[in-house]
């Protein structure tokens, strides 16, 4: 799969961040697609697709878990990064509004972590930091 298989929402999520380079690697356990996002600013991410059979709960419960884990300190569990960018031409009520809502959301995060899992045409996408590395191969013991 390479990166012309990104659909077009996701494409244009990805110009909006500034991404100017998309190289697709190998997945690791879950045999999704991933792909290593270079931005204008030299910051590297990872776009996850998961696998067409893995429900909605589910990445949204391993969000939970490694945001979980991220916030206590584990530095090689990467926390996803929510899909909505605050975009500057929002009038600032627009922005307290989002900021209450975001609040709000936050204090009802043990059901789902808002923003962070992205669903097209039924497949589940996910933007973290990119962590240096090579994927395990599903022979790992």
């Amino acid at each position: 799969m390479d990166h012309t298989s990104i659909p077009p929402p996701i494409q244009s999520l990805l110009a909006e961040r500034g991404v100017v380079q998309i190289d697709c690697v190998a997945p690791g356990f879950s045999g999704g697609a991933v792909y290593r996002c270079r931005d204008a600013n030299d910051s590297v991410w990872a776009l996850k697709q998961w696998p067409r059979e893995t429900a909605a709960e589910r990445v949204d419960q391993i969000h939970r878990l490694i945001c979980h884990a991220s916030r206590a300190g584990c530095e090689f569990v990467p926390h996803p990064a929510p899909w909505s960018l605050n975009s500057p031409q929002q009038s600032r009520s627009q922005q307290i509004s989002q900021q209450i809502s975001q609040q709000a959301a936050q204090q009802a995060a043990q059901r789902a972590l808002p923003g962070t899992r992205l669903t097209v045409a039924g497949r589940h996408w996910e933007w973290l930091p990119w962590l240096p590395g090579d994927p395990l191969g599903g022979d790992a013991s």
